[in-house]
């Protein structure tokens, strides 16, 4: 089969190779044949040197038909159409004719969702999901409360902000939300955001407290973190509040945000891994706390719930032409990307490089 693997040295780049079909490596594993795969920024940034420094199929958004099941796996059949959420940094990714994947990450695509959409959902899903209820620890949709909590979501049109503000609207407890946009801004209202405000507004502090209009804010989820952000972010956050975001922190964001004990997501958690410092380097280790793993399977249950009652919908996109032949030009839209949160998609049928074989 077709494979791509994601290199950098020093720009990103991709390269095409022919490799056996992999069969699931693990009998709590599914083999898919993938139909469209999504894309990540993580999937230029982890083979940088200053990153993990590694060369393999960065895809991680599976969505396609089960081609084959690990024999402790239940509740699928080979041809269910399902999407997944690969392990990060390990072979069998998604930018290739087949993949593979855990099976409390992948959940069934209900009728009326396409593939393209449904590759738009897991990595972005599950990562909003541990920024929310594991870092933040807010209440769980179902745990509503008697007052409101506010919930302030910086870079709230991307797609991790999307579903931060996805998944906290459905607890009705959670409000307001006040998201965070540039020009996204209408985007980020049609999906619940009780209000949105231009990051690029010279009063955007001032805004903040009005649109809080008197209430405490604890809960911060940053999904476009930086130091500008930290600076407008800081003085809004009640004390003993939390705040937590995507990226690695500059020091001086991690001054301003000092006593909210600021956190990253490493949404590897609900493949039970942890990121450490190994040898000065950046290093993918096991977690034996099985918590994450836990909560990635209710997340995974709660993901085909909402999508069967129509209460989930995925992130715009747009289709690549060539398929895994577009890989490479599409990451590197994603690195120097200043503008615009659509999710870039690849139709594997579209490949070239399949359509010589």
């Amino acid at each position: 089969m077709k494979n791509i693997i994601v290199i950098c040295d020093p720009d990103v780049r991709t390269e095409i190779q022919d490799v056996p079909v992999p069969d699931y490596y693990n009998d709590d594993q599914i083999l898919i044949k993938v139909i469209v795969s999504g894309s990540n920024p993580k999937d230029w940034k982890h083979p940088e040197p200053d990153y993990f420094n590694n060369r393999l199929n960065q895809g991680d958004d599976i969505a396609g038909t089960v081609e084959k099941l690990g024999k402790n796996v239940k509740g699928f059949s080979v041809g269910d159409r399902v999407a997944a959420f690969h392990q990060m940094d390990v072979e069998g990714g998604s930018f290739a004719e087949y993949a593979v994947a855990w099976k409390h990450t992948t959940f069934h695509i209900p009728e009326g969702v396409g593939y393209d959409e449904a590759s738009t959902i897991p990595l972005a899903a599950y990562t909003a999901a541990c920024g929310l209820f594991l870092n933040l620890q807010i209440p769980l949709p179902w745990q509503t409360q008697t007052d409101s909590i506010p919930l302030i979501v910086n870079g709230a049109s991307s797609a991790v902000g999307a579903f931060a503000v996805k998944l906290a609207k459905l607890n009705p407890s959670i409000k307001p939300i006040i998201g965070i946009a540039g020009s996204s801004a209408d985007y980020a209202k049609s999906i619940g955001c009780d209000a949105v405000l231009d990051y690029r507004s010279k009063t955007i502090g001032d805004d903040l407290k009005q649109a809080l209009n008197g209430h405490e804010c604890r809960y911060v989820f940053d999904s476009s973190n930086s130091t500008s952000s930290a600076k407008y972010l800081a003085p809004v956050l009640a004390k003993g509040g939390k705040y937590t975001c995507t990226q690695k922190m500059a020091p001086e964001a991690q001054d301003l945000l000092k006593a909210a004990k600021p956190s990253n997501i490493w949404v590897g958690a609900v493949h039970g891994t942890k990121v450490a410092i190994v040898d000065g380097h950046r290093a993918i280790l096991p977690d034996d706390d099985p918590a994450g793993p836990d909560f990635g399977s209710m997340c995974t249950a709660l993901f085909e719930k909402l999508l069967q009652e129509k209460r989930l919908q995925g992130h715009p996109y747009e289709v690549i032409p060539g398929g895994l032949d577009g890989v490479e030009g599409a990451l590197r839209r994603l690195k120097a990307r200043t503008s615009g949160n659509e999710k870039f998609v690849f139709r594997i049928a579209d490949s070239y490089c399949l359509q010589n074989v």
